[in-house]
């Protein structure tokens, strides 16, 4: 596994949606997995349910009534138990040597980063005080989405959501950083004149 972009920063998550699938439609309609966590959850929803996004990570969750598990909700949900999980996966490519990383500044967080153990004995990972994981846990949750990640059929994927990107008015920039910027002007004049507000 190979980290070939980073993307690190702070934006509305109905904005980051958008952000996500303009990422993902650029590079061929990458297979995207979303911390459902937290404002994760706003992101994930509009992504999956309002943009069609086709390739989203799809958690395992165990059906109550049928006792079976199913693949049906997007995002992943980070518990303790998760993160245990997936951290635990990540340090185990990292010692194979599994991940080729490029940015910097996720090699500096996964050198800083630590555990300690409970009382009742299990590790518990964190960022030293003040300092941030976000970087560390996102590379976690694409280890396993990339674990978990079963491919499309081998179709034509630009030619099968065309129509849908037209009809939503959606269009690829080439230039994110302008295209950025007009949706969060958007979404502040939308805030201004009340919308979403009951």
């Amino acid at each position: 596994m190979e980290q070939v972009a980073v993307w690190h920063g702070r934006t509305p998550p109905r904005s980051f949606a958008y952000d996500l699938f303009n990422l993902g439609a650029f590079y061929n309609w990458a297979y995207i997995a979303i911390e459902f966590t937290g404002p994760g959850a706003v992101t994930c929803r509009h992504i999956h349910q309002e943009l069609l996004y086709p390739e989203l990570y799809q958690r395992e969750q165990l059906d109550r009534l049928g006792g079976k598990m199913s693949v049906d909700r997007p995002g992943f949900v980070t518990s303790a138990r998760t993160k245990k999980i997936i951290l635990d996966e990540l340090g185990t490519l990292l010692r194979k040597r599994e991940i080729i990383l490029h940015h910097e500044d996720t090699i500096t967080e996964l050198r800083e980063f630590q555990y300690d153990y409970t009382r009742g004995g299990m590790k518990a990972y964190s960022a030293p005080e003040n300092k941030h994981d976000d970087l560390v846990m996102s590379l976690a949750i694409a280890c396993e989405a990339r674990r978990q990640f079963v491919p499309m059929p081998d179709t034509d994927l630009d030619m099968q959501f065309n129509d849908m990107i037209e009809g939503l008015g959606i269009q690829i920039p080439k230039s994110s950083r302008e295209a950025h910027r007009r949706r969060v002007k958007r979404d502040e004049q939308r805030t201004a004149e009340g919308w979403g507000q009951e």
